[in-house]
C-alpha cells in the first residue's frame, strides 16, 4: 500500500532544503518527496537533484514561471500518487519519524485529516517558541490532556478558528481528489482556502496532542510572513474564495460562519498595525468591500452563536476605521 506524498514548495531554499528532505526520508511511510522549485535563483534545485540521485523517492518539479507557494502546492498535488498528502514548507523542522506516527494514528482511527501541535523558531539559534495562543487554546479546549482526539466537525468547530497552516496536518488524498482541494494562487495567504476546504469536507478529524514540527519565522528575513506591502491585500481574494465555498455549502454556513468571521477579524487585527500609514485608507475600503455581502441572513446565523461577533461584522461593513482606531 502506498502512503504519503510529501509536497514541498521551494524558492531560494538552499540553506534548509537538504535538511528538510533528509528529515522526511527518515519516515518509512513516505512514498515520495515532491519538491516543486519555483524558479529559484540559488542552488535549491541542484541540492534536490543530489538527494534524488541517492533516493528515488525524491522528485524535482520545476515551475515554468514563478507562481508562489500555492501554485507550487497545486502542481505537486497534481503529480502525487500517495494515499495521504503532507504539505510541508522547505524550511520546516520535523521531529524524528513524525510522519510515520501521524499515519499510524490516521489509519487506526480512519481520520480524513490529522492535525498536530507545532512550535515556532524565531531565532537562528534554533530556540523553540510556543504555539500561537489561539491554536494552543483550541488544543486545550478540545483535547486537554488527551493524547489524541477524534471528532466530527460538529464536535470540534472551534478548530476552524485556528491559523491556516498547511504544515501541521496530514490529509487523506481521497478527500483532496474527490472534493477538488486546491490552494489559492495568491502570493500571500495561499493556504486560507485550503484550511476551510479540508475541515468542511472531512468526515473524521484527528487532533494529536504532540509537538511534531517547528516552523521557522525569522524577523527581517525574506519570508511572506514579514511582507506588509500591497501584496498583503491579497488576503481579501482569499477571503472571497472561502465565501464562495460557504455559498456552495449552505448548511456549513449556518453552522460555522461565525468561526470564519472570527478568523477574518483576527487576521485583520494582525495586519492593520503592521501596515504603512499610506496603505491604511485602502485597507479600510477593502474591508468594507469584503463585508458587502454580510446581510440579514448572515447576521441571523451568527447572532444565534455570538451577538458580539454578529455586531462587530456589521460595524466592519459600515465603518471599519472606527473599530481599528482610524489612521
Amino acid at each position: 500500500m502506498s502512503k504519503v506524498s510529501v509536497i514541498i514548495p521551494a524558492y531560494n531554499a538552499q540553506e534548509s532544503i537538504g535538511e528538510t528532505i533528509a528529515a522526511v526520508l527518515e519516515n518509512r511511510d513516505v512514498l515520495e518527496v515532491i519538491v516543486v522549485d519555483d524558479m529559484s535563483r540559488d542552488a535549491t534545485a541542484m541540492i534536490v537533484e543530489r538527494h534524488a540521485q541517492r533516493d528515488d523517492r525524491v522528485r524535482l518539479l520545476r515551475n515554468p514561471q514563478n507562481g508562489g507557494a500555492g501554485y507550487s502546492r497545486n502542481a505537486g498535488m497534481a503529480a502525487a500518487h500517495g494515499d495521504y498528502y503532507y504539505f510541508l514548507d522547505a524550511d520546516d523542522m520535523l521531529a524524528h519519524r513524525s510522519i510515520d506516527e501521524v499515519v499510524y494514528h490516521m489509519e487506526a482511527s480512519g481520520c480524513d485529516v490529522m492535525v498536530f501541535r507545532y512550535r515556532y523558531v524565531t531565532e537562528k539559534s534554533g530556540r523553540l517558541g510556543p504555539m500561537l495562543e489561539i491554536d494552543n487554546d483550541a488544543w486545550q479546549e478540545l483535547v486537554g490532556d488527551t493524547d489524541i482526539g477524534v471528532f466530527t466537525l460538529d464536535q470540534c468547530g472551534r478548530l476552524l478558528f485556528t491559523v491556516n497552516f498547511p504544515w501541521n496536518k496530514v490529509v487523506s488524498a481521497r478527500l483532496c481528489r474527490e472534493t477538488g482541494l486546491r490552494f489559492s494562487e495568491t502570493r500571500v495567504h495561499n493556504d486560507i482556502y485550503a484550511h476551510w476546504h479540508i475541515y468542511m469536507h472531512a468526515q473524521k478529524i484527528g487532533m494529536m496532542n504532540r509537538y511534531l514540527i517547528a516552523h521557522r519565522v525569522y524577523q527581517g528575513a525574506a519570508q511572506l510572513t514579514n511582507v506588509f506591502t500591497e501584496k498583503r491585500f491579497e488576503v481579501f481574494k482569499a477571503f472571497a474564495e472561502v465565501e464562495v465555498l460557504f455559498t456552495r455549502l449552505p448548511r456549513m454556513k449556518e453552522a460555522y460562519y461565525q468561526w470564519f468571521l472570527r478568523s477574518k477579524l483576527d487576521l485583520l487585527c494582525w495586519i492593520y498595525p503592521q501596515l504603512p500609514y499610506d496603505l491604511r485608507e485602502r485597507f479600510f475600503a477593502l474591508i468594507r468591500q469584503c463585508y458587502e455581502e454580510y446581510g440579514q441572513t448572515e447576521y441571523d446565523y451568527v447572532r444565534k452563536q455570538s451577538i458580539e461577533m454578529a455586531d462587530i461584522a456589521l460595524r466592519l461593513k459600515q465603518a471599519p476605521h472606527l473599530l481599528f482606531g482610524g489612521r
